[in-house]
Parts: structure tokens; C-alpha cells; sequence
């Protein structure tokens, strides 16, 4: 029977006429918020299944004016009441499992904290420590989470809309897990299960895997850098192409022998120096190269000796060594000192160390046959570089480098042999050229590219090495046969192990 009084008290409650099921039907529409449609409290109520009973609703809505009765409920002071003690009472169930409930640490508190656990005292690492606290971080989220979820008070589903749910869940994951996507994110899930149980082992053993895997990749890598690095083609002679692994095997087989007989040579040095206890100091080294490094021309120097700057410190530290030897016992006053400087700046002296000749680099370009001369000259004249004219024409031994010869002093090569060589070749000037000339048995093209006078090394500048060669010269004569005696002894001790089975059978040789 419809409503006709609306105006009546409490008309929100159920009416003498009206059925159980559509007031429990109108209780659902009531406690919706404003501005909810019936099909919403339906679907609320009956869930999935509502579509059979939404004609029996929305007839029991226009029947019993469920809009008008719930809008004066709304605006009642009963529904003020209702929902202000709903939201004391879902608070106060917060606030009671919140303070029975201690709060798990931060990072920074784990990081920083003490490191045993306060149920055995037992200390523990960090990984542990991090691992529990994260596991007590998300047992207190989800606490938290059921606790606001049971504070809400919403309502609970029946058996059979629970089993539906179930039944429903279990088909999306089954259609999930088809096919090679759902096998992966069947995969992902149960590894991201797995890593949140044990998340410390989870950690060791990726650290573990990745170390392996870095270590392969890695070894294979450098394989792979000294296979290219062995195949690189160093050179190529027409269409034959010279590989660095061939032309390392020669170099090796022509003078691997005896540069490891130097290596070996210039370590015993050293060792026997330190024993005695005769190797400089880095101080002393380091004014010795000052001392050196005065000289503009030492870098082009230590260049054209084919040497390095460490190498060159090397070769300085060997020789100040070996004058430690050499001048034990031994004391110099300043004067003798001087007597030194002034016998080896005699330029009559053909051993002097600090008169430096008129020096002269050339370039040259020697035939047999004066045509083969004036084919080059041609060559030259006609704008062919100076270099690649020698390595077509010239037979001499500098054509590799170009015909460019080092630096030499008057009167101190082979050319001072040959008549008339000496005297032409120091004539020239800078950049001036002459030829083709007779000169011995073959035809010669000579430029000068370089000409430095003649110069006396000043004292102030050798004085260091003037006074270590003074005091070995004196400690020789005192020393010398003791020292080699006792460097002869030291070599029958050292022991030399050579563990390459090539070099092995070279010094078996």
C-alpha cells in the first residue's frame, strides 16, 4: 500500500503495510550518500546478480517513495547521530589496534641502530637486520590495511557470492597464464613471491650470479681484445699482408735472447745495489735529472735513443748506482773536482765529457751509379718529398728512416774516413744541398737539416755528474776488482726461473 502521509515522524522507519525484504531493500538505499540511484543500492546488495531484481526494486522504490523517505532521513538529526557515533566507533577501533601495535623502524633507524635483536641478543648483520625490519614494515602496512578495512564496516558477501568471486578470480588466472606471455608473468609472480620471503638470499645469490657472469664476460673479452690485438695487420707488401703475431714471432727468434739477457742483467744490478745499500735516493735522483733537464736538447736526445722519460730515470739510477759502488770509501775535495771538469773539456781529448763538437744532421741519399743520383735528384726536383725519394732510390742503411741520419760530430764517424767527406758535409748550412757527389765507391745526395757549433758544457750545469765520475774514476783502481768479484758471486746465487717454455729453451742456449 503507497505512503500517503509524508509529513509524519520517524517516516524514514518501516511503515504497518510494508513487506520485511523491501524494507531491508529501502535500509540499503537509505544509508547510500546523497544523489545514489536504486540500481546502485542494488547492485550493493545482490552484487552480480542484480539484474534479476532490479524491476522488484525500482517497483518498491516508486511504491513506498524510497527518494522522499530517505531525503528526510538524511535530514534528520537521527542520521546526524548515526553517522557520528559509526565514525567514533571505526576510530576508536583504529586507535585500539594502532596502540597495541608498535610501530616497526625506518631505514635510517636499522642503519644506525643497534645491531642485536632484542628477542635472543645475538648480534646481527645489516643485511639481517634490513631484511627483518622490511618484513615487519609490510606486516604492519597490512595490519594497518585491515584494520582501516574492518573499520568501515561494510558488508560481508554471502557463501555463494564469495565462491562466485573465487570461481571468477581462478578463471582470470588461468586465462592469464596461456601462451608464452602468461607463462613469463606466471614466472614473475612466483620469483617476486620468492624474493619477498627471502630477500637476503635472493640478494647474495644475484650478487653471486652477476660476479660469475661479470668474471665470464670479462674473460672472454679480453680473449677476444689479444685475438684482434694479435691479427692486426702490421704492415703489407703489395698484397701480402704481414700480421703482429708473425712479426712479434721474428722479432722474438732474432733478439728475444738477448734483450732477456739485458732485462735480466739490469735487475741483478739493481738488486746487488740495494744489498749494498749503494742505490741513490730519490732526492739525489731527482737533482741528478735537474741537473739534466738543463740541457734544451735532452728530450730530442733521449728521443733519438729511442727511450722513454721513466726509462731514462732508470738508466740514470743504474749508472748512479754503480758509482756508489765504485767510489765507496772514497772522499773528493773541490779542487779535484775542477782538475776533472777541466781534463774532459780539453778539446784534444777525444773521451771528454763535456765538450760537445760541432754536431750536423744530414740526410742523404747513396747510389752506385751517378744515373740512378740523377734520377733522385729529378725526383726532388720536381716537388717529390725528400723521404720518399730515399726509400725509392738510396741503398744506404738510413733509407728506412727516410735517408735521415742522428746527429754526429766532426771527425767522430766512418765519414771522417772517407777523403773529403768530413770537410763537405760540414760546410753545408741549414736546409742547403748538394750532389750528386763521388764519395767512395758510390754516387751521394746530401741536405743538412740541422748544424749546432760547437759548446762547452758550463760547471755550474755538470757539476753533480762531475763530481760522481771524479769519485768513481778515484774509487776504480780501490774497488774495482773487489766489486766485480762479489757482483760474479751474487749472479751464481741469483735465480732466475723462466716459465715460458719458448724463453726456456733460450736460455738453455
Amino acid at each position: 500500500m503507497p505512503i500517503q502521509d509524508l509529513d509524519a515522524d520517524s517516516i524514514w522507519h518501516r511503515q504497518p503495510e510494508e513487506d520485511e525484504q523491501a524494507y531491508a531493500a529501502f535500509l540499503v538505499f537509505r544509508d547510500l550518500s546523497q544523489g545514489s540511484t536504486v540500481e546502485q543500492a542494488c547492485l550493493r546488495a545482490l552484487g552480480a546478480g542484480y539484474d534479476e531484481g532490479i524491476a522488484q526494486w525500482q517497483s518498491w522504490s516508486e511504491e513506498w517513495a524510497w527518494e522522499e523517505r530517505a531525503a528526510r532521513y538524511r535530514a534528520s538529526p537521527e542520521a546526524a547521530k548515526a553517522g557520528a557515533r559509526d565514525l567514533t566507533d571505526r576510530w576508536t577501533r583504529v586507535k585500539a589496534y594502532y596502540d597495541q601495535n608498535e610501530r616497526p623502524p625506518s631505514f635510517l633507524q636499522s642503519l644506525f641502530g643497534r645491531g642485536k635483536s632484542k628477542r635472543s641478543g645475538k648480534k646481527r648483520t645489516f643485511l639481517q637486520r634490513w631484511a627483518e625490519d622490511r618484513r615487519a614494515r609490510k606486516h604492519f602496512a597490512a595490519q594497518q590495511s585491515a584494520a582501516l578495512r574492518s573499520a568501515r564496516g561494510g558488508k560481508k558477501l554471502t557463501l555463494l557470492q564469495r565462491w562466485t568471486l573465487f570461481v571468477r578470480r581462478q578463471t582470470d588466472k588461468d586465462n592469464e597464464n596461456k601462451g608464452i606471455r602468461g607463462r613469463i608473468r606466471s614466472i614473475s609472480r612466483r620469483i617476486n613471491v620468492l624474493v619477498r620471503k627471502h630477500t637476503v638470499r635472493f640478494v647474495l645469490a644475484f650478487g653471486l650470479i652477476c660476479m660469475f657472469l661479470g668474471s665470464l664476460l670479462g674473460m672472454y673479452f679480453l680473449r677476444w681484445r689479444r685475438l684482434v690485438f694479435q691479427n692486426a695487420v702490421v704492415f703489407s707488401v703489395n698484397e701480402a699482408s704481414v700480421r703482429r703475431s708473425a712479426f712479434q714471432d721474428r722479432l722474438e727468434k732474432l733478439s728475444g735472447r738477448q734483450v732477456m739477457h739485458d732485462i735480466i742483467e739490469e735487475n741483478l744490478r739493481l738488486q746487488f745495489a740495494k744489498a749494498k745499500k749503494a742505490l741513490p735516493s730519490e732526492k739525489e735522483l731527482e737533482a741528478r735529472l735537474a741537473e739534466d733537464q738543463k740541457d734544451p736538447n735532452l728530450a730530442k736526445s733521449i728521443a733519438a735513443a729511442g727511450l722513454t722519460l721513466d726509462q731514462y730515470r732508470t738508466a740514470l739510477r743504474d749508472e748512479m748506482a754503480q758509482a756508489n759502488l765504485m767510489s765507496a770509501g772514497q772522499t773528493i775535495t773541490e779542487a779535484e773536482v775542477r782538475k776533472y771538469y777541466e781534463r774532459n773539456i780539453d778539446k784534444k781529448n777525444v773521451q771528454a765529457r763535456f765538450y760537445v763538437p760541432e754536431t750536423i744532421q744530414v740526410a742523404v741519399i747513396g747510389t752506385r751509379s751517378r744515373e740512378s743520383a740523377q734520377a733522385a735528384l729529378d725526383d726532388l726536383k720536381q716537388g717529390v718529398p725528400w723521404e720518399e725519394a730515399a726509400r725509392s732510390y738510396s741503398l744506404d742503411v738510413s733509407a728506412f728512416q727516410g735517408g735521415v741520419l742522428p746527429p754526429f760530430a766532426r771527425g767522430r764517424t766512418m765519414s771522417a774516413m772517407i777523403p773529403g767527406m768530413d770537410t763537405t758535409i760540414f760546410a753545408l748550412e741549414p736546409g742547403q744541398r748538394i750532389g750528386p757527389v763521388k764519395f767512395g765507391e758510390g754516387w751521394w745526395i746530401i741536405q743538412c737539416r740541422e748544424k749546432a757549433p760547437e759548446k762547452i758544457l758550463p760547471y755550474d750545469r755538470v757539476k753533480v755528474r762531475a763530481r760522481m765520475w771524479a769519485l768513481m774514476d778515484k774509487g776504480i783502481p780501490k774497488n774495482g776488482r773487489r766489486i766485480a768479484s762479489e757482483y760474479a758471486a751474487f749472479q751464481k746465487r741469483a735465480k732466475v726461473q723462466v716459465f715460458d717454455p719458448f724463453f726456456r729453451s733460450m736460455m738453455a742456449r
